[in-house]
């Protein structure tokens, strides 16, 4: 999983956020933070690849289990220069939200 995403500022810019963290409870030790599974799958639409790499978290100090779901688009291929966007979205309970940016 990556160390950070954005959110965006308006027009302040971004600021970063670690994903390594509890996001229920803010906690930071990476040792309580447990990948229960991690999932990565690839779907084609005309000429665009669509990535999806789901990592489901448990954090051992709260408890909560959540997943942290990364959507890039491609053109033509998956390589890091025909990357278009990589969003990242919370779920928890089943309700998705929207995070920020990678």
């Amino acid at each position: 999983m990556p160390d950070k995403a954005y959110f965006p500022l308006g027009r302040r810019g971004m600021e970063a956020f670690n994903l390594r963290e509890c996001m229920k409870c803010g906690n930071e030790n990476e040792e309580e933070l447990e990948l229960l599974d991690k999932q990565d799958v690839t779907e084609k639409e005309e000429n665009n690849l669509l990535n999806i790499k789901t990592y489901k978290v448990k954090c051992n100090k709260c408890g909560a289990t959540y997943k942290i779901i990364i959507k890039s688009l491609y053109t033509n291929e998956q390589t890091e220069e025909n990357r278009m966007v990589s969003t990242v979205h919370y779920t928890e309970n089943g309700e998705e939200q929207w995070l920020g940016v990678f």
